[in-house]
């Protein structure tokens, strides 16, 4: 006899036999599928975690890079406002931005015809080869303290 649906009002009052009940043989995910699916997932989110440690990486090293600039932007106002003479050559000293420390170098150049003085600042990581950034540029030497022999 063919399996046709029945309603409920024909099911009241009835044994129900084990042949008319719908049983699904392959419902849910057997453990090898579910092991297989996680691996890929984990294969799929490594890439994810890679990118978002190195964008970590990158943003950190820019906001270094952006205190090095405003320890090199301070120490070229202070030098283009003082009202001494800078002697050429070479100063050298230590600048804590943000907790984190920096060393700097301001490079004076001789006084030149013209009341002009270059100024170079390099600022890097403390006790480290690599500038981080770099500033250059002309101090103007007022009148009364320009010396005797400039170079031409």
């Amino acid at each position: 006899m063919p399996c046709r649906k029945r309603t409920p009002d024909e099911w009241q009052g009835r044994v129900v036999e084990k042949s008319h009940i719908p049983v699904a043989s392959d419902s849910g995910f057997s453990l090898v599928e579910t092991i297989a699916a996680l691996a890929i997932l984990a294969l799929a989110a490594l890439p994810l975690i890679l990118t978002a440690t190195n964008t970590a990486s990158a943003t950190r090293r820019l906001e270094n890079r952006m205190l090095a600039r405003t320890v090199a932007e301070n120490l070229m106002a202070f030098e283009l406002v003082r009202p001494d003479l800078v002697p050429a050559g070479e100063q050298s000293g230590v600048s804590v931005q943000m907790s984190v420390p920096f060393d700097w170098t301001v490079v004076s150049g001789p006084a030149v015809a013209g009341g002009l003085q270059n100024i170079d600042v390099q600022v890097r990581y403390a006790n480290q080869p690599e500038v981080l950034f770099r500033l250059n540029g002309l101090r103007a030497v007022p009148y009364g303290l320009m010396p005797d022999r400039v170079v031409p």
